[in-house]
């Protein structure tokens, strides 16, 4: 975890969004310059229920870490 970084991307009263990135830099490798998404997720509020941007397809889909990779 010490070469990934996340940040908010989307706030509403609904849910909120963060999106995890690859840091790149001496320790963790790579062009200092870019910074990849590994993967997008939102957070609803009232349920708590976690939904994972699948990247190919473009849809929300409910998190299950079992079967994400």
């Amino acid at each position: 975890m010490d070469c990934i970084t996340y940040r908010t991307e989307e706030t509403t009263d609904t849910y909120f969004q963060f999106v995890l990135r690859e840091i790149h830099n001496a320790k963790c490798g790579g062009d200092p310059e870019t910074s990849p998404v590994v993967d997008r997720y939102r957070v609803y509020r009232r349920s708590g229920k976690i939904k994972w941007l699948e990247r190919i397809e473009g849809d929300w889909r409910p998190y299950n870490p079992a079967q994400i990779r």
